[in-house]
């Protein structure tokens, strides 16, 4: 009955991957599968879902090729999040290319749909946290995520988490800077 010509999770989608390219079909149908248990999630929780056309800074998926893999040119698509702006590489959709990762990074609980699930996190903070006066509250259980973020990543990549940090975080990455820990700790 919607008039809007995209269903609730397609409404998000801001770029799609080049579907004339047979693989690239294979692999976009199992990030949106991941996605739409995603939507599922959030839609029965009821947590707001601002797509880019109701808001500037609502939600938005960008599903990229890496370069490597095809005729572009430029520096490898990194998943992450970016205001509201969601990029997966959509290498993540193919199971060997995601263990090779997975092990490469120790990421024990790397999925598609685990992605999603630390990303939205990201999303929520801004939506949920950021503006709130809960912010004093996120300060005392997560740490001041006015922690300078760069410094924070190149610190956990070159020296990986304190010695019993299972103890008091949900994951390694977690231990990173306290938006990590929050997004990790949403995933979960």
């Amino acid at each position: 009955g919607s008039a809007d010509t995209f269903c609730v999770a397609c409404r998000h989608n801001r770029v799609v991957p080049d579907l004339s390219i047979p693989w690239n079909q294979t692999r976009w149908r199992e990030v949106e599968a991941a996605k739409r248990r995603l939507f599922y999630a959030m839609l029965r929780l009821r947590l707001p879902l601002a797509s880019r056309r109701e808001d500037p800074a609502g939600l938005a998926f960008d599903f990229l090729v890496d370069p490597a893999e095809s005729y572009l040119i430029g520096p490898p698509v990194l998943t992450g999040h970016d205001n509201g702006l969601i990029t997966l590489n959509i290498a993540e959709a193919d199971d060997v290319e995601r263990e090779r990762r997975r092990t490469q990074f120790g990421e024990h609980y790397r999925t598609l749909l685990g992605h999603f699930r630390h990303e939205i996190g990201h999303y929520f903070w801004n939506v949920l946290v950021r503006a709130d006066p809960c912010l004093d509250a996120f300060r005392a259980v997560f740490g001041d995520e006015r922690a300078d973020y760069g410094a924070a990543l190149q610190r956990h990549y070159a020296h990986g988490p304190a010695e019993g940090w299972q103890e008091t975080f949900v994951s390694a990455y977690a231990t990173s800077h306290p938006w990590e820990d929050f997004a990790e700790t949403w995933a979960h």
